[in-house]
């Protein structure tokens, strides 16, 4: 039971707060739910301490009251929890309660809108990437039309090997040769 103590405070000052929170909808209430959760759950402490002390498990009073305390603030960290979670759909809802006819029409034809342009941003992307394809398979027949052409190409004859390189000793015997040629002339 001990275990189940945090819990069950923190379950009784979550209800106990959204209960008071419909019946007091104003701002300066809403900035003290963290103050009053911290109460409520200290008192909880007290009372689970005196009269049912399976259910808090602490050994003197300041104990149970810091246990409830921290138990009952955790309720708030609960009520911030499942407001975030639904956050949007809660401001939309509240947003169009409270407008007029005419600027619920607005809205509504503002968001047809922005469906309009969501929906042709996504045909355009449709349209992009059929073209790409196509592009892809003209790609794809050219490359193969051209490995046929390739294919189908006689293959060229070996050309003639080259004449060997002078080597160093051939270029000196003609040269001794023309100085010897005009020497003697």
């Amino acid at each position: 039971m001990e275990v189940l103590s945090v819990p069950m405070v923190m379950t009784v000052v979550f209800v106990l707060l959204e209960a008071l929170k419909s019946a007091f909808n104003r701002e300066w209430f809403n900035r003290i739910i963290p103050i009053l959760a911290l109460v409520f759950g200290a008192g909880l402490g007290v009372l689970a301490f005196y009269f049912a002390p399976s259910i808090i498990p602490a050994e003197n009073v300041l104990t149970a009251v810091i246990l409830g305390a921290m138990s009952g603030w955790s309720a708030t960290g609960a009520d911030q929890v499942i407001k975030q979670l639904t956050k949007r759909k809660y401001k939309a809802m509240k947003k169009i309660s409270e407008m007029t006819e005419d600027e619920v029409r607005d809205y509504a034809l503002q968001l047809e809108g922005e469906r309009a342009i969501n929906s042709q941003a996504i045909a355009d992307k449709d349209n992009e990437i059929a073209e790409l394809k196509g592009l892809n398979l003209d790609l794809q027949k050219r490359n193969r039309a051209l490995f046929i052409q390739v294919e189908q190409q006689p293959t060229p004859a070996p050309a003639d090997p080259q004449p060997p390189v002078d080597t160093v000793e051939s270029i000196e015997d003609t040269v001794k040769n023309k100085l010897f040629k005009e020497i003697i002339k």
